[in-house]
Parts: structure tokens; C-alpha cells; sequence
């Protein structure tokens, strides 16, 4: 506090958002004990914990300041992230533990990609020049062209690998990995937002068709690494 740079009114801004940070999750914590008090089903105490992800953020946060600030505008802004995914614990661990089989090695997975974070927004942005959205815009729609056909249906597969192969190229950001792909998969299924921007750009009911073509592909091809 004797440091003449000091500022009280930040000092106190920061503390009060630590607190409710915590005050937040303890309502969260309680929330889910009157759950199991009642007997109700819910996953195991520990598991809800996504401590291992958070301190990915923190410390992608410390270590890559100019990256935090290039693209969400300010640190201030990260920590709102940051906040929002300690609002969203409990869906973000079920979605780990269903897909990684643990919030630990999600967060191993996740470190692993964020180590690669400036490459892989490099490659983002270049996706525009390589055609890319464009590609998958027109795979996408020859996947969903006729909604009555089987997903089994060999043409609709070929488009399925069509759209999967296109983001194994080099030039494609290396974070696709299959569970990557499970995590898309149940977006398409049942992410309301999701369901809706995607039946409104290709038609109704194009989402859950997208999903389960995805689905039935990585089910009985072996393509991915």
C-alpha cells in the first residue's frame, strides 16, 4: 500500500470481484448438496470441480498477456471469460467427463491447444484466403440438400468426410481431435443457439441432421488420428 503507484479503488474492485467469484460458486456448491440431500441424481462432488480447467485460463492469462489482450480486448475481458465458465461448471464438466472422461484431462487437452494459441489464430485468420468457409459452406449444404435421405446413404458420408477431412489439412488449426468432434456433435443435437442458427442458414431441421450424419461417420469410419 506504500507503493506510490498504488491503487486503492482497483485493489477494491479486484477484491470484490474475487469475492463474488467465490460467493458464486459456494451458491453453486450449496445448490447441488440440497440436490443430493433430496436424494436427487448428480455427479460425484469431486467431479463437478473444473478447478484444473480454470487454472488453464489463469495461467494461459499470465503467460500469454498479449494474446489475452490481441483478441479479447483486454484482461479485464478475460476474467469476465473466466467468470462465465465458473457460472457454467457443472455443464462444463459433464461435457468433459463424457467426452475426455475427466475435467483433468480435458484440461490437459485444452492447455495443449492454448500452447499453440497464437498459430492456431494465425491459421483462423488466414481460413478466409484458403477458401475454407466457403468449402465448408458448400459441403455442409450438400450434406443437407435432401433431409429424407438415410445418413447412411454413401453420398451423404462422402460429404460427412468431405467436411471432417477439410480441417485435417495443415493449414487448419491443429485442434481437431475426435473428441472435438463428440463436443460438435452434441452442439448440433442439442445446443438450442446452436440448432437454431444452423436450421436458420440451411433449413429446419438441418442441425440434428448435421449431428447424426457426424455421429454415424465417426461410429464406423477410422479416419481420424
Amino acid at each position: 500500500m506504500s507503493d506510490p503507484e498504488y491503487n486503492q479503488q482497483e485493489a477494491i474492485k479486484q477484491q470484490k470481484a474475487l469475492l463474488t467469484v467465490k460467493r458464486d460458486r459456494y451458491n453453486r456448491l450449496l445448490a447441488l448438496l440440497d440436490k443430493l440431500e433430496k436424494g436427487e441424481s448428480c455427479m460425484d462432488f469431486e467431479a463437478f470441480r473444473i478447478d484444473a480447467y480454470l487454472e488453464v485460463l489463469k495461467e494461459f492469462k499470465e503467460t500469454h498477456k498479449e494474446d489475452v489482450i490481441a483478441h479479447w480486448g483486454s484482461e479485464e475481458e478475460f476474467d469476465k471469460l473466466i467468470k462465465k465458465c465458473e457460472e457454467h461448471g457443472e455443464s462444463i464438466a459433464k461435457n468433459a467427463i463424457e467426452y475426455y472422461g475427466s475435467v483433468e484431462n480435458y484440461a490437459v487437452a485444452m492447455k495443449k491447444n492454448m500452447e499453440n494459441f497464437s498459430e492456431n489464430m494465425e491459421k483462423m485468420e488466414n481460413l478466409n484466403s484458403l477458401d475454407y468457409i466457403k468449402k465448408n459452406d458448400q459441403y455442409m449444404k450438400e450434406l443437407v440438400s435432401d433431409l429424407s435421405r438415410d445418413i447412411k446413404d454413401r453420398e451423404v458420408q462422402s460429404s460427412v468426410q468431405k467436411i471432417v477431412e477439410l480441417t485435417q489439412s495443415d493449414d487448419f488449426p491443429q485442434i481437431q481431435t475426435k473428441e472435438t468432434w463428440q463436443y460438435m456433435i452434441h452442439q448440433y443435437l442439442t445446443n438450442d443457439n446452436v440448432i437454431k442458427i444452423i436450421d436458420e442458414k440451411y433449413g429446419v431441421g438441418a442441425s440434428k441432421y448435421i449431428g447424426e450424419a457426424l455421429r454415424y461417420y465417426f461410429e464406423h469410419q477410422n479416419r481420424m488420428n
